[in-house]
């Protein structure tokens, strides 16, 4: 029994849900994900990188019931623009290798578009934590979480006069990210992330106002102290516990 019908059994599955990956998922289970209203966080990197299996974003059956996520960021990279640029072109590969197979022109027709890979990023995350009537597009009302793209860097010039959602999604990286507004609030002006003010009473932070340096070194120590654990890890027996998580 999978976990989809699991949660079906006991009527568990609905719009309150989001499924991770979901890969392998046969047209019965996605036709459950679909009827119950339920959501698919697909991340394209982590279920190339780690042997997961297809991204099923694409799929006919399952595209409008998923969204794009992050998995495993120590691993593999954490922002949203790496994730819709794999997972398009992961879904165009996949078609193009099956009709190179038939002798066929995979030109004529590339499969998935620009736009719909971006409305995985947005619209439809907003969609998948149900507040798409607050937040996954600009509409007069809804919150302020607003993105600007430099168009002139070296990544996007050109490229954005062309097309603006094709650049972002073909040619852009977090570098040519200038700002970023959340609900109305600047966390990043000029390319660079601004300082955050901290409330009283959270663990380990006695300053009332944090910059990414202090970020940056707090992970840094962090990762040294992990390290000097890993060092008394045996790696057959941990590598036999997560392999029995699956």
């Amino acid at each position: 029994m999978s976990l989809v019908d699991l949660l079906d059994s006991y009527n568990l599955l609905g719009p309150n849900i989001i499924l991770s990956h979901a890969t392998g998922a046969t047209p019965a289970t996605a036709q459950k994900i679909s009827s119950a209203g339920a959501f698919v966080a697909t991340a394209p990197e982590t279920e190339s990188q780690m042997g997961q299996g297809l991204p099923v974003c694409f799929r006919d059956d399952m595209k409008d019931q998923c969204s794009l996520g992050v998995d495993c960021h120590s691993n593999n990279s954490s922002d949203m623009i790496t994730q819709m640029r794999l997972g398009l072109q992961s879904a165009r590969a996949i078609r193009n290798e099956a009709l190179i197979q038939k002798s066929e022109t995979p030109i004529v027709k590339i499969s998935g578009s620009v736009r719909d890979v971006f409305r995985l990023a947005t619209i439809q995350g907003a969609k998948a934590v149900r507040m798409h009537d607050q937040i996954g597009s600009l509409v007069e009302g809804k919150r302020a979480d607003i993105v600007v793209f430099d168009a002139l860097s070296p990544g996007m010039v050109c490229a954005a006069e062309h097309d603006p959602v094709a650049a972002i999604v073909l040619h852009a990286s977090i570098a040519d990210i200038e700002t970023v507004i959340v609900d109305g609030v600047i966390r990043k002006r000029g390319g660079k992330l601004v300082k955050v003010e901290v409330e009283e009473g959270i663990a380990g932070v006695s300053k009332k106002e944090v910059v990414w340096t202090d970020v940056a070194e707090q992970l840094v120590r962090s990762r040294r102290r992990f390290r000097k654990g890993l060092r008394r890890l045996i790696w057959i027996k941990a590598l036999e516990a997560f392999l029995k998580m699956f």
